[in-house]
């Protein structure tokens, strides 16, 4: 799995391990976006906000505790257990007008419903 000769020994594995470690699996330089943002409960109707750090990572919108992003920030590595995680892939954003959030969207894709 980690080297090309078909009888893998113990040091060719720890060698890949240690190429692998330091050049792939930096996972800090596979988030595109990150930041802070005002999100409103899934599944429910609610008019009650919270400010969360998200990553975007990999088509996948992950959202932490706003006290996250300090970590973040400092280290450069991300927690890898989120509060939750929004796939992207086949969703459709769009701009939704808000009262009090100028900047607010809405995430849809045919997957994902809501109870009213």
């Amino acid at each position: 799995m980690f080297s090309s000769s078909s009888k893998p020994s113990l040091f060719s594995y720890w060698t890949s391990m240690e190429q692998t470690d330091s050049e792939v699996l930096d996972i800090s330089t596979k988030v595109q976006l990150h930041g802070v943002l005002w999100k409103r409960p899934f599944g429910r109707p609610s008019a009650k906000w919270s400010r969360r750090f998200f990553i975007i990572k990999d088509s996948f919108l992950l959202y932490y505790a706003e006290n996250e992003k300090r970590s973040f920030e400092t280290n450069r590595y991300f927690n890898i257990h989120p509060k939750g995680v929004i796939p992207l892939g086949g969703c459709v954003v769009d701009p939704k007008e808000d009262q009090g959030m100028p900047f607010a969207m809405v995430i849809n894709h045919e997957d994902f419903t809501v109870s009213t």
